[in-house]
């Protein structure tokens, strides 16, 4: 899910949130929360949206192993960086690519830990009708 406010023509406010489960494990999934400052590029054609965010990245990892069960929390930088084509003034596509410094969790003493970070990059296409 991804929303967006306007605040200047040139500045504006990314909400991203995504809930993932690989089904490997049964009770495992992932929340992930990303809120970012978009600066829009000044382009001179009318039709292209480039630009750049930068803000934070909130995730939660909630593991069940060996009869034992928590969640990971973590909270960090993130970035962004893409453009969108306007088809029209209420319609655009886009392709974003989303950079967060990441965490890697292993499993110690009937307990998940964060380990070490990782660079992680999540790509994004994107069709939005604007209200």
């Amino acid at each position: 899910m991804l929303g967006e406010a306007r605040l200047t023509p040139h500045f504006g406010l990314k909400l991203a949130g995504v809930r993932t489960s690989d089904g490997t494990v049964p009770g495992e999934y992932s929340n992930a929360g990303v809120g970012q400052v978009v600066y829009y590029l000044p382009c001179r054609l009318t039709w292209l949206e480039p630009t750049v965010g930068l803000g934070g990245i909130y995730t939660s990892y909630h593991w069940k192993q060996y009869g034992q069960s928590g969640t990971v929390r973590d909270l960090n930088v993130s970035g962004s960086f893409g453009a969108n084509v306007r088809f029209q003034e209420h319609l655009r596509a886009g392709l974003q690519l989303f950079v967060a410094n990441g965490f890697h969790g292993t499993y110690a003493d009937n307990d998940m830990r964060r380990s070490g970070r990782r660079l992680l990059a999540l790509p994004a296409l994107t069709l939005e009708v604007l209200l």
